[in-house]
């Protein structure tokens, strides 16, 4: 690719990702100067590694899927893997009870009008729930998408999204019930 016909694919398709990409990282490492640093890599690989973007429409999840290895890399270089050891169970229930939990939850936030305490509720949820429930509810992207973006089966997507909305839900009622002691 020649390097005019890349840097106006780069500043037209990548760079407007850059936010979506920021807090994603942000979301999983909750430090403002990594999160700068990681977010710089991931863009630095982008455009390294711009010839293998095959569909530009997918951008935002090749970008994120970057984003996760450059995340995954530095917590392996610091000997703080957060990735879960013990295998998932299989997907198990069906697609209308998740979606019926996932508007209990939504409703129940939305009701209170609460987004502060939402996104502090988000934070207490353990990381492999938080990073698949990110991904769906903010940056509303499909169960595909999102196993493709973490590297992952699209069932263990969707088990963990459905645990971490319950987990949300409970760490949602905490954060609202200590305010209102307070």
């Amino acid at each position: 690719m020649r390097e005019g016909k890349k840097r106006k694919l780069f500043e037209a398709v990548i760079e407007p990702c850059y936010e979506n990409v920021y807090r994603f990282i942000l979301s999983q490492t909750k430090d403002q100067e990594l999160t700068q640093d990681l977010t710089q890599n991931t863009f630095e690989k982008a455009w390294l590694k711009l010839e293998q973007l095959r569909d530009t429409e997918a951008a935002l999840s090749w970008l994120l899927s970057i984003a996760n290895s450059e995340k995954n890399l530095y917590f392996r270089a610091q000997n703080r893997d957060k990735r879960s050891l013990f295998k998932e169970t299989p997907y198990d229930g069906t697609e209308l009870e998740l979606i019926d939990l996932e508007c209990n939850v939504l409703d129940e936030i939305l009701l209170n009008e609460s987004k502060m305490e939402a996104i502090k509720a988000l934070y207490q949820v353990e990381e492999k729930y938080r990073e698949v429930v990110w991904l769906r509810i903010i940056e509303e992207m499909e169960y595909d998408e999102i196993a493709e973006t973490l590297d992952m089966k699209e069932g263990t997507v969707r088990t963990r999204y459905r645990r971490g909305l319950i987990c949300l839900r409970e760490e949602y009622a905490e954060v609202i019930g200590g305010e209102n002691r307070e």
